[in-house]
């Protein structure tokens, strides 16, 4: 393990004492193998999301494939009434990875913890960091920068480099995206679309309601707290743009996948 956060695992109701254990190290590089003591009746998982039609990198070739690349959602844990859902980033390939390796890098892993860890001290709502876990043994090649004169004028990197394969585990109340509601309202949609389209929407709008807005509406017939969801989407969006304004920050990739629903921070892969 390279760095923790405290404060983050403070929230999750994990001691001190065991960051430094085998078996944290070892459930938070995705080897719950090795983790006897946490026996577990759920599947890592990887979602799929919508937003503008990617067809021509789609692994499914029709557009649907578009997704969790290199993220694999762990677990949930329930601590003094607050869920938290527990992510890992560079764990290895999914079906969604379009050619990918899966794998994140120590270089990149480390921009990833400390942003969200500075952005959450900005006092801006961002996904959090818990712990960077680092490989003795595996590499891949990334691109970087040679230092050699560029003739052409650009400032791409020009060389390809071995680093360090690393694992992020980042930490939010929920991943849920807005392109994964698209991916539900885009087939309820759709010409043809079946009961079973229309009830697959009302049930991620639900599961968007529980996790992130519960207290939106409470009682309320589903298509006023829908619309109420709405207004209090925006809202938060809203502030969260502001936010970013605020202290110069610059989203480099803020699509559907990289919105949540909820309003925070997330993803920070390019950014400024």
């Amino acid at each position: 393990i390279v760095i923790h956060s405290p404060a983050v695992a403070g929230l999750l109701g994990i001691p001190e004492d065991e960051v430094s254990s085998e078996a944290f190290v070892a459930f938070f590089s995705g080897d719950q193998a090795r983790v006897g003591s946490l026996p577990s009746w759920c599947t890592p998982y990887a979602l799929a999301i919508m937003g503008r039609r990617m067809v021509s990198n789609c692994p499914f070739g029709n557009g649907n494939g578009y997704g969790d690349g290199r993220a694999i959602s762990v677990g949930e844990v329930v601590v003094d009434g607050r869920r938290w859902e527990m992510q890992l980033k560079g764990a290895g390939r999914t079906p969604f990875c379009r050619g990918g390796d899966g794998r994140a890098v120590l270089r990149s892993s480390i921009r990833e913890f400390l942003a969200s860890e500075a952005m959450h001290a900005l006092g801006i709502e961002t996904t959090r960091a818990l712990s960077l876990v680092v490989s003795r043994s595996e590499s891949v090649r990334r691109p970087w920068y040679s230092g050699r004169p560029n003739f052409f004028g650009g400032r791409d990197p020009d060389d390809m480099i071995a680093e360090q394969c690393a694992i992020t585990t980042r930490v939010a109340p929920s991943f849920l995206r807005i392109g994964h509601v698209d991916l539900f309202a885009r087939r309820a949609a759709r010409d043809g679309a079946t009961d079973k389209d229309l009830a697959e929407l009302n049930a991620i709008v639900e599961h968007a309601l529980f996790r992130e807005y519960s207290d939106v509406a409470p009682g309320q017939p589903m298509e006023d707290r829908v619309v109420a969801m709405l207004g209090v989407v925006a809202e938060r969006l809203g502030a969260l743009v502001s936010g970013w304004l605020r202290v110069g920050f610059c989203q480099g990739n803020f699509n559907s996948d990289n919105c949540l629903v909820g309003g925070r921070t997330m993803d920070y892969g390019p950014f400024g």
